[in-house]
């Protein structure tokens, strides 16, 4: 799990919460991730992400028909020039 700024600061502005822990609870070296045992999220942070998956969905669907279209034009175009 990487924790960017901009992606804690998404989650904050839509609504999320962030608990930190004391130099106490963390053992020196050991991954935050040990720690973290569940997280709430706030509607409007669920719709936010809801949307961002959808949208990058969509744009990785775009992308993967592009490269089929480019490929089948390749495929069309060596054909073309071998039957000549």
């Amino acid at each position: 799990m990487k924790v960017t700024l901009w992606g804690t600061l998404a989650v904050l502005i839509a609504g999320g919460s962030f608990q930190t822990l004391s130099a106490h609870d963390v053992k020196p070296g050991e991954p935050i991730q040990n720690y973290v045992t569940h997280a709430e999220i706030d509607q409007a942070v669920q719709t936010t992400l809801d949307q961002k998956r959808s949208e990058e969905a969509k744009v990785q669907q775009e992308l993967a028909q592009k490269r089929q279209d480019e490929l089948r034009q390749e495929r069309f175009f060596n054909r073309s020039s071998r039957e000549r």
